[in-house]
């Protein structure tokens, strides 16, 4: 009798712990399921909880029976590793790439001021108030000339007066980078000539013109194109001649440099 008890002893299960302390596990569980389905709480907050308890929990579910893991909790909710970053979190190097943006931004922007100011002030010096004009925004400086400041009627040759124009201005356009393109526009009157067959040839050649003139005068030719709109792109109704004369022009735009988008894929 006394060896059959020590050979029940023997083998006796010393982890019977285990399943008190599963049980324990599965109240706990319950009890947090019943206290959520009987009250009215923030969503986000108990999902905060949730997922806090269950990390605090699996490391004490976790029970090795053989020198393996048994398993855990899974509360479904992402895991993030200790080294990631948030991505709601903005990194040093990503503000650091957004202050110089707008840095240059800032810088590009004085530069088209100055460029308009130097322009008005020799608009204003050399009386050209009525055939030039100066428009800015946040893209470009648009010089526009009336085609009475370059040109006879039906014609792409630049007058005299207009040649010393473009002489006198060329050097604002020679201490910058930026591209710049000669758009030429006419009135819907229509033209048949050799020359022009159509509003469409009259315009590209006066842009044309006013194109390689500046290109003589020492400005990069890769930084310049000419666009012709023909009478398509009108800036008044074409019925009085002064509305007419307003169409007809031709526009020098300097376009603000392209600015890399560091901040993102910027």
């Amino acid at each position: 009798m006394s060896r059959r008890r020590r050979r029940e002893e023997k083998h006796a299960n010393h982890e019977r712990w285990l399943i008190t302390y599963s049980d324990l596990i599965t109240l706990l569980m319950i009890f947090f399921v019943v206290m959520y389905a009987s009250s009215q709480i923030d969503v986000a907050k108990f999902k905060s909880l949730s997922v806090s308890l269950s990390q605090a929990l699996m490391s004490k579910s976790m029970i090795d029976l053989n020198g393996g893991a048994v398993g855990g909790l899974d509360t479904g909710a992402p895991r993030q590793d200790r080294g990631d970053t948030p991505q709601n979190v903005v990194t040093d190097e990503e503000m650091q790439k957004k202050a110089e943006r707008l840095k240059q931004l800032d810088a590009e922007e004085k530069k088209l001021e100055d460029l308009k100011k130097k322009l008005q002030e020799y608009v204003e010096k050399n009386g050209l108030q009525n055939k030039v004009f100066l428009n800015q925004t946040d893209e470009s400086v648009q010089i526009t000339f009336r085609d009475v400041a370059l040109f006879d009627t039906g014609e792409a040759n630049l007058k005299a007066e207009a040649k010393k124009t473009l002489s006198d201005i060329a050097p604002f356009f020679k201490g910058i980078t930026n591209k710049i393109t000669i758009e030429g526009h006419t009135d819907n009157r229509p033209i048949h000539t050799e020359q022009f067959p159509s509003n469409w040839e009259l315009s590209s050649a006066r842009a044309l013109t006013v194109l390689h003139y500046l290109e003589d005068q020492g400005i990069q030719p890769n930084r310049m194109s000419a666009t012709a709109y023909g009478e398509f792109q009108p800036v008044a109704p074409n019925d009085t001649e002064e509305n007419q004369s307003k169409n007809r022009r031709v526009n020098i735009v300097v376009h603000r440099l392209p600015i890399e988008n560091n901040a993102s894929a910027k």
